[in-house]
């Protein structure tokens, strides 16, 4: 009687493992789909009040409004401004197809209101305050296509942003690149 006890137990006990199993799986799913969707009900989009701030921060060193623990540096500091002759890319460094013509280097442009003029909302709009003039070609020809704003005055940089020269410009001998005021700008939206 005993082993008829213990085989009916054994009987019992694969199907219960298989069930405990499903069970298993069909929690840990379903844990995986409250995660999933709490995840995406925690995401937010910023404010226009919030992108205008995170520019001021970003660009002029101003303090961000109303977080006290996001505050502009004690030192200001400066993005250097690079001239590239193709694209750096995604994940390029300031050196990636930089310039190379005789005379060049990267032109810094101060993290303060007087480097850079940040306006509205939606989009909010960060441009240079001033011309970013760089030094006269002593020889060439080089073709400008892109810029890049980055860390560095020179060596591999972090490239913070990146963009295309609308109309590129051939550098020869005497030629002195310049950006107009407003001419690098940034929108975000």
């Amino acid at each position: 009687m005993n082993t008829g006890t213990i085989a009916c137990e054994d009987d019992l006990l694969e199907p219960l493992k298989e069930l405990a199993g499903v069970v298993y799986e069909t929690a840990r799913e379903a844990a995986e789909a409250i995660v999933r969707a709490l995840g995406s009900m925690a995401s937010f989009t910023w404010s226009n009040a919030g992108e205008t701030a995170a520019w001021d921060l970003f660009f002029t060193n101003t303090n961000f409004a109303q977080a006290p623990l996001l505050q502009g540096s004690a030192a200001a500091g400066s993005y250097y401004i690079a001239l590239h002759t193709a694209s750096p890319g995604q994940a390029g460094t300031q050196s990636t197809n930089e310039s190379a013509y005789p005379g060049y280097a990267r032109v810094g442009v101060a993290r303060t209101v007087g480097g850079w003029t940040v306006t509205g909302n939606n989009p909010v709009t960060a441009e240079n305050a001033a011309a970013v003039t760089f030094p006269a070609s002593t020889g060439g020809p080089e073709v400008q296509a892109w810029f890049s704003l980055g860390s560095l005055s020179s060596g591999a940089g972090v490239v913070y942003g990146f963009g295309a020269i609308s109309s590129p410009l051939t550098v020869n001998n005497g030629i002195t690149p310049s950006f107009a005021i407003g001419a690098l700008q940034n929108n975000l939206s």
